[in-house]
């Protein structure tokens, strides 16, 4: 399995943002035990490129500046790292936000990987879903009452949605064209349960404040959509 994480610098304070996700390399459907260090350069290049090309830069905070995205292949059990490598948002990739009036760090947009349909049943359904918490977001981002509005919150789901079908497309590992149709798919990964679910559904929901006592004051309404497998 590999690790995507996504780093953002808050402006001049030093601190660091980032989200991220798991997922599994495979070459036609069969795992992949190529030459890891291009697999992963390749994985960190995709994640940039299509963050970049995807994730408009006008939602989200003025001081918000893309720093890099690191690609960890990990031993099957999670405990160590095999493998890394990392590439940065710059040159043409350059990302940063635009947008002049930020939240407060509290306040962030989830975006909710599901390894199956939210509005169908599956056993085990806590251990095939997890959480995508993206940088901090513009005000201008919220709607009344203190949530998204309908359209925004549709605007979410759909650039996630192109984010994800853009990163599963095929790599391009420089070093070895026989690795080309080799593809990166976001999976959830329950270490305590031992399952890897492959990721088929997202959600986005209205309300963005993360603490719980305010969060469950404010009325929740979700959306979702299926991303390319």
């Amino acid at each position: 399995m590999v690790k995507v994480n996504f780093e953002f610098d808050w402006g001049t304070t030093g601190e660091i943002q980032d989200t991220g996700f798991w997922c599994l390399v495979s070459q036609d459907g069969v795992a992949s035990f190529g030459d890891w260090d291009e697999i992963t350069a390749a994985i960190a290049q995709r994640g940039v490129e299509a963050w970049k090309a995807n994730i408009g830069q006008g939602n989200f905070s003025e001081p918000l500046i893309g720093r890099r995205v690191v690609a960890y292949h990990y031993r099957q059990d999670h405990k160590e790292i095999l493998d890394r490598a990392e590439y940065g948002f710059s040159g043409a990739n350059e990302w940063k936000g635009t947008a002049t009036s930020p939240m407060p760090p509290e306040n962030t947009v989830v975006v909710s990987l599901y390894g199956y349909d939210p509005s169908t049943y599956t056993p085990q359904r806590a251990r095939k879903r997890g959480r995508m918490y993206m940088p901090t977001f513009g005000a201008t981002q919220m709607g009344a009452g203190g949530v998204l509005a309908s359209s925004t919150q549709q605007g979410w789901l759909d650039v996630t949605k192109n984010f994800f079908n853009d990163f599963t497309s095929a790599l391009d590992v420089l070093e070895q064209p026989s690795l080309d149709d080799t593809h990166a798919r976001p999976y959830v990964v329950s270490v305590a349960g031992q399952i890897a679910t492959k990721v088929t559904h997202l959600r986005v929901g209205r309300v963005t404040d993360t603490q719980r006592r305010r969060r469950n004051r404010l009325p929740e309404e979700y959306i979702q959509a299926p991303i390319n497998t």
